[in-house]
C-alpha cells in the first residue's frame, strides 16, 4: 500500500500541470483563431505547427501560439504565419529577448520593406547580426525602424542598408527611436527638399538618382556625401549637416559621415553576409 501511495502523488501533480498546459495552449490558439480568422484545415495546421515547434524549440507550443497571435495582428495570414513563424524563433532566441516583441518586429519590418513572410529568416539573421554587432538590441531596432520604415519604403531603399545605417548609428550613442528619427528627417527633407535644402544639396553635388533617373541605394547616397563632406571645414560640415537633416537630425548625419568609408563598408558588408546569424546564436544561447 505505502508504495502506490508514493507513487501516485507524484503523478497527480504532472497530470495537473498537464491539463493546466494544455487549457493555457487551447486559449492561446483560440486567440490565434479569433485574431487571424483560419478555420478548418488552416486553423489545424498553424496548432500542428505550434506544438511541432514547441517540441523542437527552446519555446513552449503556448509561446508559438502567442507569437502567432502577434503576427496575426500585424496582418499576416495563415500561410505566412507558418512561412514566417522559424525565423521569429530564432530571432528571438538569438536576442533573448520577448518572444512576443521579437515576433512583432519582425512582421512588421517584412511589411514595412514590402518583403515576403518567407524571408522572416533574412529579416531575423539581419536584426539578430546588427544587435551582435551594435550597441542595440532588437527592440530598439524595432523602435528606429518604426521611425524610419515609410521612408525607406517610398524610397525603395533595401532592409540590410538601412540596417547598416541604424547599426552605424549605434556606435555613435544614437539608437532607437533617435536613430530612426535621424534618418528619417534627413531623407523626408531630401527627398521633399526646401529652397534651403535644394540649395546645399546644389552647392554639395548631391544627388538622390543616378544618370538613368532611378534613385539610388542608401549606402550609396551616404557614401557619396560622406565624399563631399570630407572636403569641408568642420564649421561647414556642421552647418550643411543642420541644413540636410534638420535640428532633430543633425548628430545623427554627422556621426554617419564622419566614419570612414572603410569603418561603414565594414558593416554594410556583415550586413549583406547576416545569414544564418540568427541560428547560429540561437544554437549557442
Amino acid at each position: 500500500g505505502m508504495l502506490t501511495a508514493g507513487v501516485t502523488v507524484p503523478l497527480v501533480g504532472i497530470g495537473t500541470a498537464a491539463v493546466k498546459t494544455a487549457t493555457d495552449f487551447e486559449a492561446a490558439m483560440s486567440n490565434v483563431r479569433a485574431i487571424s480568422g483560419a478555420t478548418g484545415a488552416e486553423f489545424e495546421g498553424l496548432e500542428e505547427k505550434a506544438i511541432e515547434l514547441g517540441a523542437s524549440t527552446t519555446f513552449s507550443a503556448t509561446e508559438v501560439a502567442n507569437a502567432m497571435t502577434e503576427m496575426a495582428k500585424a496582418g499576416w495570414d495563415s500561410q505566412q504565419i507558418m512561412d514566417g513563424m522559424g525565423g521569429v524563433l530564432d530571432a528571438a532566441a538569438a536576442s533573448g529577448e520577448e518572444l512576443a516583441t521579437v515576433s512583432t518586429i519582425v512582421a512588421d519590418s517584412i511589411t514595412t520593406f514590402g518583403l515576403a513572410a518567407s524571408e522572416s529568416t533574412r529579416v531575423a539573421d539581419l536584426l539578430a547580426q546588427s544587435a551582435n554587432a551594435g550597441t542595440i538590441n532588437i527592440t530598439d531596432l524595432g523602435e528606429s525602424i518604426k521611425y524610419i520604415g515609410p521612408v525607406a519604403k517610398t524610397m525603395g531603399f533595401e532592409i540590410e542598408d538601412v540596417v547598416t545605417a541604424i547599426t552605424a548609428l549605434s556606435t555613435a550613442g544614437i539608437k532607437g527611436s533617435q536613430a530612426g528619427t535621424t534618418l528619417r528627417s534627413m531623407f523626408a527633407r531630401l527627398v521633399k527638399p526646401t529652397d534651403d535644402v535644394a540649395a546645399a544639396m546644389d552647392k554639395l553635388g548631391i544627388t538622390l538618382a543616378d544618370s538613368e533617373g532611378n534613385l539610388s541605394s542608401l549606402n550609396a547616397i551616404l557614401e557619396q556625401m560622406r565624399s563631399k563632406f570630407s572636403t569641408l571645414t568642420p564649421e561647414q560640415q556642421t552647418y550643411y549637416a543642420t541644413v540636410l537633416a534638420g535640428q532633430e537630425g543633425m548628430s545623427g548625419l554627422t556621426a554617419l559621415l564622419s566614419m570612414t568609408q572603410e569603418e561603414y563598408d565594414k558593416i554594410s558588408v556583415s550586413m549583406k553576409n547576416a545569414a544564418g546569424t540568427a541560428e547560429r546564436t540561437a544554437d549557442v544561447m
